[in-house]
């Protein structure tokens, strides 16, 4: 009997023990964020005044081909940048439509091998290159990449990528963005839920100088197709890359919101944008756009902004008006509902 009791006791000390560990699944995490942009990167972004920004970024892995259409039509290359972005650390450079046009810029023909892009990519591999192209900020991949490969873990892309050059070897993307036949992209149901519910909030870690982001809301996704019923002309802003534009866009056929456009420069879709800015009128008929959802960094950084012209670093949640935006890439016939 006393060795039972003995053999009690200490079952209830080893129980005692590891309590602390055995609720660590129970402890509030009501104070995490979803991913984080140093202080660092976000002043870049606004000092530069360009939507299309040239990183410095180390390229590593590639993706081991080119994506169909029905996939991406891309190469994906992770890399290292040479500033510290934030939260997840790692950035994936998207150049566009490379199933679709070769290295020399002409228009595949079908069942052409697209193997001659993976010769060029590789030729910076491993090589600090200058790449210019969108920063897009997106947590499409923030928790669904895998480490050391193509596809890390990340929140930050230069996609689309119009072009990379290391020393003296430079390959151009300008032209590259358009719209083909079956290019993927979510439900119209996604989309818009996706627009009219992603919220995005805002706080300042002032120990690792970031901006750490909680966003909720929202089925999201990658390209999505939005009919464009109303341009509002006096809110076109013409910067070095391209164009903005806020827009009143259906993405189900029936709801009516609003979004912010970006156009890029060298594009059909920002001669589209500047036509309009030039000649005053607005189109009337409607426009089916595909394009890439992203969070708008204009729109966080507004968020930041004080009446005294410092940045809030309060470690309190602050709302960030109208998060989201779309980066098009042109013109689409495909309606993504059931018009009957």
């Amino acid at each position: 009997m006393k060795k039972q009791l003995r053999y009690f006791f200490l079952f209830i000390l080893l129980c005692l023990f590891l309590l602390p560990l055995s609720s660590k699944p129970f402890q509030d995490h009501s104070n995490a964020y979803d991913f984080a942009i140093s202080e660092t990167f976000l002043k870049f972004l606004n000092d530069g005044h360009t939507i299309q920004p040239i990183l410095k970024i180390k390229l590593l892995d590639r993706t081991k081909k080119v994506h169909s259409i029905s996939d991406d039509c891309e190469i994906h290359i992770s890399g290292e940048p040479d500033m510290n972005l934030g939260d997840p650390t790692s950035i994936v450079v998207e150049p566009p439509n490379l199933c679709k046009i070769s290295p020399a810029g002409q228009q595949y023909d079908e069942g052409d091998s697209t193997k001659e892009w993976l010769t060029v990519i590789d030729q910076f591999k491993d090589k600090v290159c200058d790449v210019k192209g969108f920063p897009r900020i997106f947590t499409e991949h923030a928790q669904t990449g895998e480490a050391s490969t193509a596809n890390p873990n990340h929140v930050f892309e230069i996609h689309p990528a119009l072009s990379i050059k290391s020393d003296n070897i430079e390959q151009s993307f300008n032209g590259y963005l358009k719209t083909f036949e079956k290019m993927r992209h979510i439900t119209a149901s996604t989309a818009a839920s996706c627009i009219e519910n992603r919220t995005l909030e805002i706080r300042y870690n002032k120990v690792d100088k970031q901006y750490e982001f909680r966003e909720n809301g929202g089925r999201c996704g990658n390209f999505i197709i939005v009919e464009v019923g109303y341009i509002m002309k006096e809110s076109i802003r013409s910067t070095d890359g391209g164009h903005s534009v806020i827009a009143r866009v259906s993405p189900d056929g029936k709801s009516r919101m609003t979004l912010k456009l970006y156009t890029l420069s060298e594009s059909e879709a920002d001669t589209w944008l500047q036509n309009i800015e030039t000649k005053g009128k607005v189109p009337s008929d409607r426009k089916l756009i595909l394009g890439l959802l992203t969070y708008d960094y204009f729109s966080i950084i507004r968020a930041l902004e004080m009446p005294n012209g410092s940045w809030y670093q309060e470690n309190k949640w602050k709302n960030v008006d109208w998060p989201l935006a779309l980066v098009v890439f042109g013109e689409t016939e495909e309606v993504p509902w059931d018009e009957n």
